[in-house]
């Protein structure tokens, strides 16, 4: 069973790359939503539950969840949020309305492209009950994921060891924009023992050779993850 989640992973990994690779730029696939179109929407549904669950769709693949034992059990899984918020602090007003919305019930906000850097401290982009993990870009302008973990989650954040030869430039690796999470919420399904969250961002600039090893690293990184944590959703 172990092997068989860690080929789905690299086949989906494989399928995504291929898909972005083999379009024509102009038609890349691109986050169907922006935040502000994202917190429009979410208000026009009334803050239904199932609504956030129906519009989380990336690039036409949704994110229903799998037990270890290949059931769904979203129904005891924590409500997660993703959007491309394309420079987070001009938007933090919009993003603490929508965090504090009690029929929303937000329990993770993961963002892309929050264009922070190390000269913007954590204190900054705080919100009331959630605790903040952050990856920035280290060179240059832009990028950067951030996610936010609802207090009552058990949450640690881990650095896999991946190396990825010799012939690999350290320095393309350690550009990267992944973080790596392992939650630990109070109900799960009965085999879940915890929660795997990986919050990526993928430049339109990265070239077909730099892509490719994006792939082959949360590839590596789940693989590590996943025999420390087989149980693990």
């Amino acid at each position: 069973l172990l092997k068989l989640d860690r080929l789905r992973i690299k086949v989906l990994l494989s399928l995504l790359i291929q898909q972005n690779l083999s379009l024509p730029r102009r038609e890349a696939p691109t986050v169907d939503f922006r935040f502000r179109r994202t917190l429009a929407e979410l208000q026009s549904t009334g803050g239904n539950r199932q609504a956030i669950d129906t519009q989380l769709c990336f690039n036409g693949i949704n994110n229903v969840l799998h037990c270890p034992n290949g059931t769904h059990c979203n129904n005891l899984l924590p409500t997660i949020f993703l959007t491309n918020c394309n420079h987070l602090l001009n938007k933090l007003d919009e993003l603490s309305l929508l965090a504090s919305n009690v029929n929303l019930g937000l329990e993770i906000i993961c963002l892309t492209e929050t264009w922070l850097d190390h000269l913007t401290p954590d204190t900054i982009c705080n919100l009331p009950n959630f605790v903040l993990f952050r990856r920035d870009r280290t060179s240059g302008l832009g990028g950067g994921v951030l996610c936010y973990v609802h207090a009552n989650i058990a949450v640690r954040r881990v650095e896999p060891v991946i190396d990825l030869g010799p012939d690999v430039d350290r320095s393309i690796v350690d550009s990267f924009e992944v973080l790596w999470l392992i939650l630990r919420p109070r109900l799960l399904p009965r085999p879940c023992t915890s929660i795997i969250v990986v919050l990526v961002y993928c430049p339109p600039w990265f070239e077909v050779r730099r892509k490719m090893l994006l792939s082959k690293f949360l590839t590596a990184g789940l693989d590590q993850l996943v025999r420390l944590h087989p149980n693990a959703c």
